[in-house]
């Protein structure tokens, strides 16, 4: 019965939510994604697009949608994916839905719900053993692999059963990209470099770049368990990556954190009273919190299992 409350509540947040977005959101980026989804024929045409053209076949049936309705669309689809992601991964969904991320992601019309499909559905495929489900997951986490690539790997990677059938369906469809698109790789490196130098994305950046590369030598040795390790890694990766837009941090939200870790889900808002530096670059607190948090809890599981040997010893 308790339950029941709770689902109807969250349910009603996002259809305020959604609400809300539906009148006063822009969607500009998704006009962004509209325009790469309508000139699918050609990928040279995709300038302002960084992200494999099969984004463009996800991105066609919102593309094609009159007015507006392929950003409402895409609002309710982000909803709903946050809502799937923090179920899957044990996160507060509550807090998923009301951060600070999920608000940026919802007024410009971003596709972030692709990286919390892509983590949920190679979670579901490793605990489930469904190669068709890491598959799925390879292929979504390709449209933004400097947020989701790492930890999507790591679970294709720890299932041994699945792993050659979900690498050779994946590959499959980027060979088929190729055939279809020509060498779009080449363009997409063309196109990467520029945006590397640029500067105008600082304001929203919240990574330490490649100084923090050393910090995956902790995330892959220390002894954790796997879901642990997993969120060590996709942290770490957001410490790493180059450019890492402060909203696409949600992709932490939704693993089960401490409630001081998801304040910082609304560090977003403040902008205007503490600045864009502390509000926006300043989530690289996130990652970094995760990862301290993760290693505290390593080190006290150690030495309890370290004292437990003792007094079985001393006995």
């Amino acid at each position: 019965m308790r339950a029941l409350p709770r689902s109807l509540l969250l349910a009603s947040l996002a259809l305020a939510l959604w609400l809300v977005y539906a009148v006063l959101g822009p969607g500009e980026d998704f006009l962004g994604y509209r325009a790469f989804a309508l000139h699918l024929a050609d990928y040279n045409l995709a300038r302002g697009m960084y992200s494999p053209p099969w984004l463009a076949l996800l991105v066609t049936p919102l593309a094609v949608l009159p007015g507006r309705w392929g950003y409402l669309l895409l609002l309710g689809l982000t909803l709903t994916a946050g809502w799937f992601a923090a179920r899957t991964l044990g996160g507060k969904p509550l807090v998923v839905l009301l951060s600070a991320q999920m608000s940026w992601v919802l007024w410009w019309g971003q596709i972030d719900a692709l990286t919390l499909l892509a983590l949920s559905l190679a979670v579901l495929g490793h605990t489930r053993r469904s190669w068709r489900l890491l598959a799925v997951g390879l292929v979504l986490a390709a449209v933004k692999p400097h947020v989701v690539a790492v930890p999507v790997i790591a679970l294709w990677w720890w299932s041994s059963g699945s792993r050659l059938k979900s690498l050779a369906a994946a590959a499959a469809l980027v060979a088929l990209s190729l055939a279809v698109w020509g060498n779009w790789p080449a363009l997409l490196a063309e196109r990467l470099l520029p945006f590397s130098q640029s500067a105008s994305y600082r304001p929203w950046n919240a990574t330490l770049g490649l100084i923090a590369l050393p910090l995956f030598v902790p995330a892959l040795l220390v002894p954790l368990d796997r879901p642990q390790r997993l969120l060590a890694l996709a942290a770490t990766a957001m410490l790493v990556s180059p450019y890492m837009p402060y909203y696409s941090t949600l992709l932490l939200l939704v693993f089960p954190l401490p409630w001081p870790l998801l304040a910082l889900a609304f560090l977003g808002y403040l902008p205007s009273l503490i600045g864009t530096t502390l509000a926006w670059n300043g989530v690289v607190l996130l990652p970094l919190g995760v990862l301290t948090w993760v290693y505290l809890r390593a080190a006290r599981a150690a030495r309890k299992a370290e004292a437990s040997r003792r007094v079985v010893a001393a006995n």
